[in-house]
């Protein structure tokens, strides 16, 4: 499942890190590790980078005209997705 903010450039960062991860796990090397380490710190900025743009175009959108509509059109699917959450946990 992908997040609200996911993008192809966060997507490619991840399957780094988690490469490294995997190269780490088997060869068990400092210089894996230390590879490791600035992949996931990568990684994490990547993400704080994607949700900031995303929210940063969540917000222009919610300075148009249409803003009344598409702030309806938002709660509406957030409102559903509870809705799925709920029966699925039940």
């Amino acid at each position: 499942m992908a997040a609200w903010f996911w993008n192809g450039n966060l997507q490619q960062v991840v399957k780094a890190k988690k490469n490294a991860y995997k190269v780490w796990q088997d060869t068990k090397s400092l210089a894996a590790l230390n590879d490791y380490k600035s992949k996931k710190k990568a990684a994490k900025a990547a993400a704080a980078k994607a949700k900031n743009a995303a929210l940063d175009e969540l917000y222009k959108k919610l300075d148009t005209s249409q803003a009344e509509k598409f702030v309806f059109r938002l709660a509406k699917a957030r409102h559903r997705n509870s809705l799925h959450v709920i029966r699925k946990n039940s």
